[in-house]
């Protein structure tokens, strides 16, 4: 499963298929990928841009009454509403490490009207 849904990245190059290459219920982090298309998604081939890194709340009641898998599910929580995207890792100009709290960033969510594939 994937998301279809065509953007333009800095490089120039179109994204039309977004995947998610990692998913993990106990941090509640999604990454999701673009990729040009499905087959090089398949081989995790030509990852444009790296990863978007999304909170998804993965409420494990929730979870069980959807009765799906968390990749499907965190796929459905993606485009169901705004996403809050993290960025970890980072240093500020005289090499300070950035909190992630310091980095959170709440967005509309660029994936609502996306297709699923």
């Amino acid at each position: 499963m994937a998301l279809k849904k065509q953007k333009i990245l800095s490089n120039g190059i179109t994204a039309s298929y977004w995947k998610i290459i990692n998913c993990d219920v106990t941090t509640n982090k999604v990454l999701i990928a673009p990729f040009i298309d499905k087959e090089h998604a398949v081989n995790r081939q030509n990852m444009l841009e790296g990863r978007t890194g999304i909170k998804v709340d993965f409420d494990l009641t929730e979870l069980e009454k959807a009765d799906m898998n968390a990749i499907k599910f965190a796929y459905q929580k993606i485009k169901e509403s705004n996403m809050t995207e993290f960025v970890e890792g980072l240093s500020d100009e005289v090499g300070n490490q950035i909190l992630e709290k310091d980095f959170i960033v709440e967005e509309t969510n660029w994936f609502a009207d996306s297709e699923d594939c």
